[in-house]
């Protein structure tokens, strides 16, 4: 019947990743301030350190960044040599396991290993979101 057929639908990765990525900024954020400027008003946003294209890294908790809109739309793409020496500065550790962590080769994740993503950004298990240790 046509209720089993949508029962057995494949589950889709976009959705899984709509989730994680929803998840993710509300962790992110959860920070309550600007790791750039210190301001902890206005719109605080999910900043990627190495960009959000790199899949590997993107839920990497290492990657993320809490920034206030301004920092994250304007100082930190439009000054990209200020942003490299602040966050190499302010995270001398972060800054070389990224550095090393984004030359790893992007793997294709599958539903299962974006619920358990999803599952350890909701219960905030950081361990878990550090992908190269």
């Amino acid at each position: 019947s046509s209720t089993n057929l949508k029962k057995a639908k494949k589950e889709k990765i976009s959705t899984w990743i709509k989730k994680c990525d929803k998840a993710m900024s509300e962790l992110v954020r959860k920070k309550g301030f600007c790791e750039w400027c210190g301001n902890a008003g206005g719109s605080l946003q999910h900043a990627h350190v190495v960009p959000r294209g790199n899949k590997t890294l993107r839920y990497d908790i290492l990657n993320a960044l809490c920034m206030c809109g301004g920092c994250h739309l304007w100082k930190w793409p439009e000054h990209p040599l200020m942003a490299h020496d602040w966050f190499k500065n302010k995270y001398p550790d972060r800054y070389t396991y990224l550095k090393e962590a984004q030359k790893q080769i992007t793997y294709s994740r599958t539903v299962d290993d974006y619920k358990k993503i999803y599952n350890d950004i909701i219960t905030e298990n950081l361990q878990e979101l550090i992908f190269f240790k």
